[in-house]
C-alpha cells in the first residue's frame, strides 16, 4: 500500500509512505520540493509496476485561491519521480476531485472539477 501527499489546513504535502500489511509503514520520501510538487485533491494509481500521480490543486493564500494541475508524474520506487506531462501540454485539462482507475491495461481519468463552477464529465485514458 502506498500513501502519498495530501493536505492539512493550508499546508500541502508530497511525502510518500508504504506498508506491506497496512498498519506499520516506512517513509520512502519526506515532504520536500523534489519530484511532484505538494498538492491536494489529486489522484494516484499503480500501473505497470509504477506509481502515477496526476492533477490536483496546490493551496495559494489570499486572492489567488487554488492553483490547478493537469501534470503527471511516475515512480518505480516512490522516491525518484519522472514528469510525464506538464500542466500546459495537450490532453486533459487542469482539475481536482476526479476518479482515476486502472482497467483493460489503461489508466482512466473520469470527471472532476475546476473551481466550484466548472464540473467535468469527460473520460480520458492513457496506455503509456
Amino acid at each position: 500500500m502506498w500513501v502519498r501527499g495530501g493536505s492539512f489546513k493550508t499546508t500541502d504535502y508530497n511525502d510518500v509512505h508504504n506498508s506491506k500489511e497496512g498498519w506499520t509503514g516506512t517513509t520512502v520520501k519526506d515532504n520536500d520540493k523534489k519530484g511532484w510538487n505538494d498538492r491536494r485533491d489529486f489522484a494516484a494509481v499503480v500501473f505497470n509496476e509504477e506509481i502515477w500521480v496526476m492533477g490536483g490543486t496546490t493551496y495559494a493564500a489570499g486572492a489567488a485561491g487554488r492553483k490547478y494541475h493537469s501534470d503527471v508524474y511516475k515512480s518505480k520506487d516512490g522516491l525518484n519521480w519522472t514528469k510525464v506531462k506538464n500542466n500546459d501540454d495537450k490532453g486533459w485539462s487542469k482539475r481536482d476531485n476526479f476518479l482515476l482507475l486502472v482497467m483493460d491495461s489503461k489508466i482512466w481519468l473520469i470527471g472532476g472539477q475546476h473551481a466550484y463552477n466548472l464540473i467535468y464529465n469527460d473520460v480520458w485514458y492513457m496506455e503509456d
